[in-house]
């Protein structure tokens, strides 16, 4: 067996990518990249494709939730 001294990258695929937004649909996903809230995501083979999960990870931790948006500043 091969020690591999590095990780694969892991990719977030649309449908991971709409739970974890909350079940939001996929046309929703397309608005946003159309509004440049989310990149266009990476073509990983002829049929798939996902955002690099190190991105994602970091824009929702960027996002603002409803229950951060109702406290008072």
């Amino acid at each position: 067996m091969q020690d591999n001294q590095t990780t694969p990258d892991r990719y977030v695929s649309v449908k991971e990518l709409r739970q974890r937004l909350g079940g939001v649909s996929t046309s929703t996903i397309y608005r946003m990249m159309d509004a440049g809230e989310l990149a266009r995501p990476s073509r990983l083979t002829l049929r798939r494709v996902g955002w690099p999960v190190e991105y994602i990870n970091s824009l929702l931790s960027r996002r603002v939730t409803p229950e951060q948006a109702e406290r008072p500043a």
